[in-house]
């Protein structure tokens, strides 16, 4: 079983990294702004992570270059598909790791941010082969849909984080500056 890290984010490997770009992934998931569909405004993203609209500008310019987001100046951005994938991904390991822990025995209420803390650090391999072990759930603790993320269409794409209530908040690491 490979222990090495499979980095879905490409050279976002580093923690503080990653987790902030998960938070923007996240926030503009939250404000509707998926593949295709309609523009997450600067300001409600700004506020929903409490940072600036400077701070928001900047680091969407980032994942713009990264092909995460797609950026129309003074309207807004929305996810591309990759930005989606790799949220996507992330929340589907967190799902997993849900079940296991809720499966070890620990509280239900316990489950959903630890998992959302321990899924940053698990490979994808090790992802798929813990998603096997446990015979493919179909549902978290929570009894909410578990999509895996080569299943996910523009059809299902609200189901990935509402199933659970995941918000903002609860994806580790709270300081969401930009890094140069």
């Amino acid at each position: 079983m490979g222990r090495g890290r499979t980095d879905t984010a490409g050279d976002c490997s580093k923690n503080g990294r990653r987790s902030r770009i998960l938070h923007y992934l996240m926030a503009i998931y939250l404000l509707d702004g998926l593949p295709g569909g309609e523009y997450a405004r600067f300001i409600k993203i700004a506020r929903l992570l409490d940072v600036s609209p400077s701070t928001v500008s900047i680091m969407t310019r980032r994942l713009q270059m990264k092909g995460l987001v797609e950026l129309i100046p003074n309207v807004g951005v929305r996810l591309t598909e990759q930005g989606l994938k790799i949220l996507s991904n992330y929340l589907w390991k967190s799902a997993i790791l849900e079940v296991l822990l809720a499966r070890a025995g620990v509280d239900i209420d316990n489950c959903r941010g630890m998992g959302l803390r321990m899924a940053e650090g698990l490979s994808d391999e090790d992802a798929w082969i813990l998603y096997k072990v446990l015979g493919e759930p179909k549902y978290c603790p929570h009894k909410k849909p578990i999509i895996p993320p080569d299943k996910i269409n523009a059809e299902n794409a609200r189901q990935i984080a509402l199933c659970c209530g995941i918000s903002i908040l609860q994806i580790p690491n709270n300081r969401l500056q930009p890094t140069s």
